[in-house]
């Protein structure tokens, strides 16, 4: 008889497995697992009550981009690495968590980040040949892409910039002001 072994997990199982999709606005990889049927009326438009997707970070993408939405977001640690995630409030205090496993060493097995709360993340370092973390989202109410704004440097206040100006896209790093002013010099 055959014996019996587990497979090898790692991002490319993952991605297979699990038919994640690159995230390219955000970072990191996706596969949208439930939108509700039930409705609600959300700023005159009726919408999915609620949705849900797996969401991994990876040696090949493992920065999730300072982003706000206009849902509450519950994120649930599924496996692999734990994911450090820096959450920037409304009234400007910073805070951050670590979502996975380890319990002992202060990890929490999910976060909520509240509609309008600036939130980013990244992979956490781990053994040779770990290389994803996995988290569950829950979206309420469901996700639209037009609820996802990105935080540009202005977005940031002054005594946090150290810690998340290497979360802003690429081609978020300037406000619309020096964009405008970059745009005329160009001319």
């Amino acid at each position: 008889m055959d014996e019996w072994k587990l497979p090898d997990v790692d991002q490319d199982y993952m991605m297979k497995n699990f038919q994640l999709e690159p995230l390219v606005e955000e970072g990191g990889f996706y596969k949208r697992t439930f939108t509700s049927p039930h409705k609600i009326i959300v700023d005159g438009k009726e919408r999915a009550a609620m949705s849900s997707i797996y969401y991994m970070l990876s040696a090949d993408s493992a920065l999730g981009y300072l982003h706000k939405n206009s849902s509450d977001i519950m994120r649930y640690y599924q496996t692999g690495l734990p994911i450090l995630y820096l959450v920037l409030y409304p009234d400007g205090h910073l805070d951050q968590a670590i979502v996975g496993h380890d319990l002992l060493s202060e990890h929490q097995p999910y976060l909520l980040t509240p509609a309008g709360t600036w939130v980013c993340s990244t992979l956490v370092a781990g053994a040779p040949g770990e290389n994803f973390g996995l988290v569950h989202e829950v979206v309420v109410p469901a996700f639209e892409p037009a609820d996802r704004v990105f935080a540009t440097m202005a977005d940031i206040p002054e005594e946090h910039m150290r810690k998340l100006k290497y979360f802003i896209k690429p081609d978020e790093t300037e406000s619309e002001p020096e964009k405008a002013e970059q745009e005329k010099t160009n001319d």
